[in-house]
């Protein structure tokens, strides 16, 4: 995707996930506010590095405390994020994003998920100490025709469905760019000394400590820009259309998408001469 938002705010979008349960209630099956849960996060016995820095943290929801659920995400300088989920179920899931600065105020992400489901067996946790009390079972062989529908299904999917999330991103995103560039504010605006941020002060700590406060655009567009702007932005707010237009934050960019457009402009071409050749049937059967 190529979404209208700057990258420093949707690479420090990725390393907070509490937001989630506020501004994604109940899409995509995300839980609802009352779901939300408070999240403990802590930084990784490395600290923050040149490379980058590791966060883990417990569930936000209920729900996801509830299953046990624990994770790690991994910052790699300069752009990439690795977050890892684990359950008490044996389940897991891994996301990898890579953030790409194109243009001040525009990021292209490119991203890749992988999920296991649960073993065979059940686990069975104590709620008084926390605890697993079983271990799953070994995860039984998955056909070839199985992974490649998981394969079809969860790219469907998110091509369906995954714009419902990233929508919401973009708008939100659009206008905290906005408000902080007019007031000519940073982060620390906004930063909360509580273990949820943790991920976003670990963030902003690496970008101006070893990464020199600023992407280090072509000359011309940091002149442009003026000094003190972190993010430069036009002088009239993009439209909801502007910022809701799939076709240039996505599908434009995506080979899938274009894939299937090209199929879909070869199939119109063989259905207009099959229907050309069954009017002319029909047309010399009617004369005969």
């Amino acid at each position: 995707m190529c979404p209208p938002v700057d990258w420093l705010l949707m690479t420090e979008n990725s390393v907070d996930p509490g937001h989630a349960p506020f501004l994604h209630e109940g899409v995509m099956g995300s839980d609802t506010r009352a779901g939300a849960a408070p999240m403990g996060m802590a930084l990784g016995p490395d600290g923050v590095a040149p490379r980058g820095f590791t966060v883990s943290h417990t569930g936000y929801t209920v729900k996801s405390r509830v299953g046990g659920m624990k994770a790690t995400r991994t910052f790699v300088a300069p752009g990439a994020l690795r977050t890892h989920y684990v359950y008490d179920n044996g389940s897991e899931a891994i996301a990898c994003v890579y953030f790409t600065p194109i243009s001040p105020g525009r990021c292209a992400t490119f991203a890749k998920f992988y999920s296991r489901a649960a073993p065979g067996g059940e686990v069975a946790r104590d709620a008084a100490t926390g605890t697993v009390a079983a271990k799953p079972a070994r995860a039984p062989r998955v056909s070839l025709a199985s992974r490649f529908l998981s394969w079809l299904l969860s790219t469907a999917a998110f091509h369906l469905l995954g714009h419902a999330l990233s929508d919401q991103d973009v708008l939100v995103m659009s206008g905290v760019a906005r408000k902080l560039s007019t007031a000519h504010k940073g982060w620390r605006a906004y930063w909360l000394a509580t273990p949820a941020d943790v991920g976003v002060a670990a963030f902003h700590r690496w970008f101006q400590d070893h990464a020199g406060g600023a992407v280090d655009w072509d000359p011309a567009v940091r002149a442009a820009a003026g000094a003190g702007v972190p993010l430069p932005l036009t002088a009239a707010a993009p439209t909801r259309a502007a910022l809701l237009d799939h076709w240039d934050r996505h599908t434009a960019h995506c080979a899938t998408c274009l894939k299937a457009l090209a199929r879909l402009d070869k199939a119109r071409v063989v259905l207009a001469v099959v229907g050309v050749v069954a009017v002319a049937a029909a047309a010399g059967a009617a004369a005969a």
